[in-house]
């Protein structure tokens, strides 16, 4: 009997120690991503506080969010790594006991259970900075938790729109989600519609075509197929010109090419001001 009780408080000694030192693992591992968290916290604040170009902007944004989901993911694999040592730090019994925990907790969080398996899927298909768009929603993937994926929004221009998108992981899985390019610095396609009367400018329709193509030809360049992104019709092309009656029944020039983000704007004032000049 006694031998027993020997034996018992021994084990019973060893399985706190065990147990201890698996909290104080537990401690420790989550404590040093919380810190390196913290600085890079720190350190993202004080490289942005002084920063105007919004390029710069983007890009420090981008490393840092980047580097905050190698943390995520480095936390996330050390609450493993805590559940497989627990696993092996106890005796099978525990281990039966604790398959039917978990298997309670699967029927009551199946949604957040199919999360974390989402998780794993996000991880090796999407990175942050990735542009992405889901059932309407479009953003740049900043985070990527156990549970959720965050989105910072963008409009199909690309803009930020000042939304901060929150998706289940889960539904990565139920929906289809489309890859996207609203980088600053990747191509899209600008469509302009310039409305022509024979009253509104000092020639004819053939007149202003030809002058329009003269001065598309010197503005827009041609761009062979790695640089037109995923806007591959355009190799070999500088533009794309249409013509079409509009409900009115007035004629509509549409001009089509494709330009980086940040050159948009300028090239369509460009294209803007020669049409005004031709006036009357």
């Amino acid at each position: 009997m006694l031998h027993w009780i020997e034996t018992l408080n021994i084990d019973i000694l060893d399985g706190l120690i065990k147990g201890s030192a698996l909290i104080v693992f537990v401690l420790i591992s989550q404590g040093v991503v919380w810190f390196l968290k913290f600085r890079l916290r720190r350190r993202y604040t004080h490289e942005t506080k002084d920063l105007a170009d919004m390029e710069e902007v983007q890009e420090v944004s981008l490393a840092y969010f980047r580097r905050r989901q190698i943390l995520d993911v480095v936390r996330a694999l050390l609450l493993l790594l805590s559940v497989l040592l627990g696993v092996l730090f106890y005796n099978i019994q525990a281990f039966s006991f604790l398959a039917l925990a978990m298997g309670a907790v699967v029927i009551n969080q199946k949604e957040n259970i199919n999360s974390i398996i989402a998780y794993f899927y996000l991880l090796s298909n999407y990175n942050v900075g990735d542009d992405i768009g889901m059932n309407g929603n479009f953003g740049e993937i900043v985070r990527i938790s156990l549970f959720h994926t965050i989105f910072a929004g963008k409009d199909e221009g690309g803009e930020y729109n000042g939304k901060r998108i929150t998706i289940p992981n889960y539904q990565f899985l139920l929906n289809p989600t489309e890859q996207q390019n609203l980088k600053a610095d990747t191509h899209r396609q600008i469509v302009m519609d310039i409305p022509f009367s024979a009253e509104t400018y000092d020639m004819t329709f053939d007149v202003l075509v030809k002058e329009l193509r003269v001065f598309l030809d010197e503005l827009l360049p041609k761009r062979n197929l790695r640089q037109v992104g995923s806007y591959r019709g355009y190799a070999g092309v500088s533009y794309k010109i249409n013509f079409e009656y509009n409900a009115a029944g007035a004629i509509i020039i549409r001009i089509m090419f494709i330009a980086r983000a940040r050159d948009a704007a300028e090239r369509k004032e460009k294209i803007m001001a020669f049409l005004e000049g031709l006036k009357k």
